[in-house]
């Protein structure tokens, strides 16, 4: 019997998903990293929702752009989920 894939990540369980693997085609940029306040929007994101739950990121393996973003908000490697097909749509970064 093989492992169910949430029992092989670091953290099998997640309260927050943040979706982060898609192109923003329409935007030009990845809309998570469009300021929000002080930070982006992702950092907002991380910062509501961090001190009740344990959360995800999910972007597009390569994404050298929100990598960076994560690295300067201090966010675990750990929980961090590559996408290596994020052309594939959202139900990608859901599987």
């Amino acid at each position: 019997m093989t492992a169910r894939r949430s029992e092989q990540l670091a953290h099998p369980r997640f309260g927050v998903v943040i979706l982060a693997a898609g192109a923003s085609s329409r935007m030009g940029q990845p809309k998570l990293l469009l300021p929000w306040g002080k930070t982006s929007v992702l950092g907002h994101l991380i910062k509501q929702w961090q001190q009740e739950h344990q959360i995800a990121v999910v972007h597009a393996a390569g994404d050298q752009a929100i990598g960076a973003e994560l690295d300067q908000l201090n966010f675990p490697v750990t929980n961090r989920i590559m996408n290596p097909q994020p052309e594939r749509g959202m139900v990608s970064s859901i599987q």
